[in-house]
């Protein structure tokens, strides 16, 4: 976000204030991010479940 204020230039539409404004900028920054957690926790909660037991000989 600052490199492309300084440059102009948003390697993502998604991201570019300048077409979208910075309020949809904002919103679609907070979507990733709470998509993101909870992927996060699904992959987590996935390893720990699908984790193999270890046999005590």
């Amino acid at each position: 976000m600052v490199r492309g204020r300084y440059s102009g230039f948003y390697p993502y539409p998604f991201l570019n204030v300048n077409i979208i404004g910075l309020k949809q900028s904002i919103i679609n920054i907070l979507i990733i991010l709470v998509l993101s957690l909870f992927l996060m926790g699904i992959l987590i909660l996935a390893g720990r479940t699908l984790k193999p037991k270890r046999q005590i000989h």
